[in-house]
């Protein structure tokens, strides 16, 4: 019972400093706002170890990419980006499969990057360069999905989805 009264005027308490500022003849301190870049990758699903992180490109989100050719092969190793991982424990990735898809999910444009290893407390960077296509896929090509995912030793496998935009053109 005591218990209740004291919360029940520590409520009261709380009301009342609230109304004393929400009434104080003081104008209320405008509010920054962020805009919002509409290109920036957009994180989606994400599980395992490490964290991945998107860090930059060589060519924006949003970009339209041409100068592929007639076909999308003629589009690898025009796009790179730069990734981080954070983890606390480090380890070894066997491998990093990274994908680009266009209509219907297809992984259009995909790299697998050579393993790697780094000490705990580190954050390593790296490039992935797209280097392979998908011949079922047609130019113009519309990106609307990027995947990785990290193979490595224990704890060291993780998948990270982000929502992003290219476009890729003859």
């Amino acid at each position: 019972m005591a218990y209740a009264r004291r919360c029940g005027r520590l409520c009261v308490a709380i009301a009342a400093a609230g109304a004393l500022i929400a009434c104080s003849d003081q104008p209320a301190s405008p509010t920054a706002q962020t805009p919002v870049d509409a290109n920036a990758p957009r994180v989606g699903t994400t599980f395992g170890t490490p964290v991945i992180e998107y860090v930059s490109a060589n060519y924006a989100p949003g970009s339209t990419i041409d100068g592929c050719g007639t076909t999308v092969a003629g589009c690898t190793r025009k796009l790179s980006l730069r990734f981080r991982l954070r983890t606390l424990t480090g380890g070894a990735v066997e491998r990093a499969d990274t994908r680009l898809h266009g209509n219907g999910k297809i992984a259009c444009l995909y790299s697998i990057t050579p393993s790697f290893s780094f000490p705990p407390g580190a954050m390593p960077e790296f490039d992935v360069l797209f280097d392979q296509a998908d011949s079922k896929c047609t130019l113009p090509l519309d990106v609307t999905d990027l995947d990785m995912n990290i193979f490595g030793s224990a704890p060291i496998n993780a998948r990270q989805e982000w929502g992003i935009r290219y476009r890729f053109l003859p």
